[in-house]
């Protein structure tokens, strides 16, 4: 949901698909980890990405990336009053997630499930047995999106939209 990815899900809209979203037979479950599991996350990512055991890995985000997505949780958790201006400079609080989560999901059925397991490190997240497609668009199809998108807002109410995908 950071950033913008998959928020129109989280935000009630007077749609069709809406009913659907908000049901009690539609669950978000979304996995709080630990601290000490944060922590050896962001140590798995510097070590896969300074070394990647598999050709998909050197695709991965950086790890400079999970450390900006916490910050600007923790800055938009504080604009939106749910933790203090001083907390928002905090490494990371397995409550200040919860409670920007919380509010993120607060029109949907959520489950939060707390994670302090890593369950395996022999290989690499991209080695799956099984037959996966990766999805990529044509440039002809990037320029229809694009010109789709240029019709439909301004340039500053695009700006505006991807800014504000935290407000719901």
């Amino acid at each position: 949901i950071i950033g913008n990815r998959f928020s129109e899900f989280i935000q009630a809209q007077p749609d069709q698909v809406e009913p659907a979203l908000a049901s009690e037979e539609t669950t978000f479950i979304y996995p709080v980890p630990t601290k000490s599991l944060r922590a050896n996350l962001e140590a798995i990512r510097r070590s896969t990405f300074a070394n990647p055991k598999h050709p998909d890995e050197a695709r991965d985000a950086p790890p400079s990336t999970m450390e900006l997505a916490w910050r600007l949780t923790c800055a938009k958790a504080a604009e939106l009053g749910l933790i203090s201006e001083a907390d928002s400079h905090s490494p990371y609080e397995e409550m200040i997630y919860v409670r920007f989560f919380e509010h993120l999901l607060r029109h949907r059925n959520a489950i939060r499930i707390g994670v302090d397991t890593i369950y395996s490190n022999a290989g690499s997240a991209h080695d799956l047995d099984a037959n996966v497609l990766e999805l990529s668009a044509s440039p002809d199809e990037v320029r229809c999106v694009i010109a789709e998108v240029e019709a439909a807002f301004t340039v500053e109410e695009a700006t505006r939209d991807v800014e504000n995908w935290y407000r719901v």
